[in-house]
């Protein structure tokens, strides 16, 4: 059971690489981000090689590996049907208890401001001054000589 859900959770990586309505391709660009690919070979390796000795788990035969590969990679079966869901059923669902979201809808709630607060940060202190650390001014070094 472990180790479906670490497969699950690995194509799920897989599949929030591209969250739009129509990208239908979760392997495009795939070699794109190095950071990406050693994050998940590394999680790949730990988890095909840790397990048995740190973790006492039983070791598994070629089949239950297979078994495990296949249940996890229904994640990426489920974002395809969704992502293939049309759209009209989409709209008969909009007065539900849940409703639904309007991905192209801009939002302006308290939570993105903070976000957008942070993303206007300067490194070293606040873009607008108001806040500005008093330290900091101090550990200035003139870049003129």
């Amino acid at each position: 059971m472990f180790h479906i859900f670490v497969f699950l959770q690995l194509f799920n990586l897989i599949n929030c690489r591209k969250d739009g309505a129509t990208d239908y391709n979760v392997f495009g660009k795939f070699f794109h981000n190095w950071y990406f690919i050693i994050i998940i070979s590394v999680e790949l390796a730990f988890q095909l090689f840790a397990p048995g000795p740190f973790m006492r788990t039983a070791s598994m035969n070629e089949r239950e590996w297979g078994a495990c590969l296949m249940v996890g990679s229904t994640a990426l079966v489920a974002a395809l049907l969704l992502k293939c869901t049309p759209l009209r059923w989409l709209n008969k669902l909009s007065g539900g208890p849940c409703g639904i979201v309007d991905e192209t809808k801009a939002m302006n709630n308290k939570l993105t401001q903070g976000f957008d607060k942070v993303n206007s940060m300067q490194v070293g202190g606040e873009a607008d001054d108001s806040h500005k650390d008093d330290n900091y001014d101090k550990m200035k070094v003139d870049t003129k000589s």
